[in-house]
């Protein structure tokens, strides 16, 4: 979402303002939010003024859903996202949370019966593939040998169908 100022650079920022019961909300970029809060803060600034200014006036630098306008400190209050955009909005957020909840970020989802059996290779040789590099890149090589063993029986087994 385009910042609704310049119009040019991506808005990270939420300003909501409240004056006389009407209010106002702008999408900000992070140039445009800082011009805003001190241009305004303090321009005209006094005590009267500092403690007169509604404190939703501030720019907030939270991020929210560009879909839903739902922020992280909403879906962690009620344990709910907005929308289904929100998954990639806070993807990087959420990624440590559903992996403590569900025990992985991945999701595998229910598979027909018929299936099951290729997929559980399918899987299983996924995450061979990837201990072998991870075995490789700390130079485990006995380790490594035995994993390559492992994955050649796995992939001989589809083979010799």
């Amino acid at each position: 979402m385009l910042c609704d100022r310049c119009k040019t650079r991506e808005a990270t920022s939420l300003y909501q303002q409240t004056v006389n019961g009407k209010s106002q909300t702008l999408h900000l970029c992070a140039h445009c939010a800082n011009e805003m809060l001190f241009g305004n803060f303090f321009s005209d600034f006094s005590v009267n003024n500092l403690f007169a200014k509604n404190l939703s006036a501030m720019p907030s630098s939270r991020k929210v859903c560009d879909q839903c306008g739902t922020s992280y400190e909403e879906i962690m209050e009620s344990g709910r996202l907005g929308c289904a955009h929100c998954y990639e909005t806070f993807a990087h957020e959420l990624a440590r949370s559903i992996e403590k909840i569900h025990g992985k970020s991945k999701h595998i989802g229910k598979v027909p019966r018929s299936a099951s059996t290729t997929i559980r290779k399918k899987n299983r040789l996924t995450e061979l593939k990837m201990e072998l590099n991870r075995a490789i890149a700390e130079q485990d090589f006995e380790q490594a040998a035995q994993l390559r063993d492992q994955i050649r029986a796995i992939e001989g087994e589809g083979d010799a169908k």
